[in-house]
């Protein structure tokens, strides 16, 4: 006659289990939090609006709605200035920590050499019409309603205090140009005024992007939002820290609820369980969100 012990049987060894799955899945998420990168994300803004100023005495030539836009002195001696503006407000959380940033540019056809191009903060509003240049963009096109051009901020009912645009004297940043490529422009200065558009949007009116405007021959031109090629197109690209990025509903505390979320997006594009903002919501957000569990947002 055979006696059985141990009475737990099949109960104990589910038991066993239940403490194991436990430790391993507390085991794994004190892991993703301790290695969870810096809870950072990145985004890239192309411009809200850019033009060129082409020297005119009576503000007759404009390009709002061109493929290009232009910096230097042409062959007849005319100078050109671009301008570009991001909305910079409303492309990241409100409450964010601007990190980073730097501007890139696709300088698409030349007459010149190495010039320094400088990019000045703007101290006014002004305007993008439906002018369109034709062939290479480089004469513009007739101003039309709302047009920033060389005398005006809108065309054609303001005009700036000096002609040619109304901008910081004191560069944001610089960069040497030669030939057709991609360029940026970077520094503490640029990041300065990122971050105080993003504080104060209302006094945002992005740059001014000058050539040396020395000698004639002198144009660089530049692609603009409106050119047929996404790639080459102006591009802000700001690193930013979300006030409070595992609060996915946005109901103050970070807990069960968030999690569901991250783990319903899990191995797709998210968007809102992209904590990182690498693209994919995977155990790098994973281990973010974790590190955060239980704490309240402000």
């Amino acid at each position: 006659m055979s006696v059985r012990t141990g009475g737990g049987g099949d109960d104990d060894d589910n038991e066993e289990r239940v403490n194991m799955n436990r430790k391993t899945l507390l085991g794994l998420a004190c892991a993703l939090a301790a290695v969870s990168p810096a809870i950072a994300a990145q985004v890239t803004i192309n411009p809200a609006k850019d033009n060129t100023l082409y020297e005119s005495a009576t503000g007759a030539l404009s390009n709002g709605a061109g493929k290009y836009c232009f910096t230097g002195i042409n062959s007849a001696g005319a100078t050109r200035r671009a301008v570009l503006m991001f909305d910079i407000a409303g492309s990241i959380p409100a409450g964010s920590t601007i990190n980073g940033a730097t501007l890139t540019l696709n300088m698409s056809r030349t007459t010149s050499g190495a010039q320094m191009q400088s990019l000045h903060r703007l101290l006014v509003d002004w305007g993008e019409g439906a002018s369109a240049a034709g062939g290479q963009e480089g004469g513009g096109a007739a101003s039309q309603a709302g047009d920033a051009t060389w005398i005006h901020t809108f065309f054609s009912g303001s005009s700036w205090t000096n002609a040619g645009g109304d901008f910081d004297p004191v560069p944001s940043g610089a960069s040497l140009v030669d030939g057709v490529g991609f360029y940026q422009w970077g520094g503490p200065q640029l990041l300065a005024d990122v971050q105080d558009m993003f504080a104060d949007p209302a006094n945002n009116f992005g740059w001014i992007l000058m050539g040396e405007e020395v000698s004639v021959s002198s144009t660089k031109r530049y692609d603009t939002k409106d050119n047929p090629t996404p790639g080459n197109r102006p591009a802000l690209v700001i690193d930013f820290t979300p006030p409070c990025p595992g609060d996915l509903n946005v109901d103050g505390v970070i807990d069960t609820a968030d999690l569901g979320i991250l783990l319903g997006q899990f191995g797709t594009a998210g968007p809102e369980a992209d904590l990182n903002g690498d693209g994919v919501v995977d155990t790098a957000d994973l281990g973010i969100l974790l590190g955060m569990f239980g704490t309240s947002c402000p």
